[in-house]
């Protein structure tokens, strides 16, 4: 498997303490979150919050061995790479809509994606740009103010 690199930036806010460092620190965030509501809802009008996971990061690969959920239809994985995607996020518990850094069109400065779930009987959910860069997704979202 191939060692992508994380944004520098996600180390700088890991450093400051604008990202989790650790599970007990990502888990403050069920009762403070870390991104305003108005902020999430610019990405997606139905999430309830982002939900920021901790270093090291997964590769979506590592994910589908561990939990099934990545298997099933619903995730879409046709659309993506696991080996080139890190899942770093999603929209908190429950909400099955992680968000990635996907590597596969650049492999030092990749773009940020989210699962998109259709709510229509069809259920066609995809996988949808937020980003073209991580720095362009940290301002969208306010961690660099």
């Amino acid at each position: 498997m191939e060692t992508l690199p994380i944004p520098a930036l996600i180390t700088t806010l890991v450093e400051i303490g604008r990202w989790p460092k650790n599970e007990q620190e990502a888990n403050r965030q069920n009762l403070r979150p870390i991104v305003p509501l108005e902020k999430v809802h610019a990405i997606d009008p139905q999430a309830p919050r982002i939900f920021f996971l901790w270093p090291p990061f997964a590769l979506v690969a590592e994910r589908i061995a561990q939990n099934d959920w990545w298997k099933c239809s619903d995730a879409v994985i046709h659309e993506i790479d696991p080996e080139l995607a890190l899942d770093i996020g999603d929209f908190g518990h429950g909400s099955d809509s992680p968000i990635l850094l996907d590597y596969r069109r650049n492999r030092v400065e990749p773009r940020v994606i989210y699962l998109k779930w259709d709510e229509t009987p069809a259920r066609e959910n995809h996988w949808v740009t937020v980003a073209e860069t991580f720095e362009e997704f940290a301002a969208l979202i306010g961690l660099e103010s």
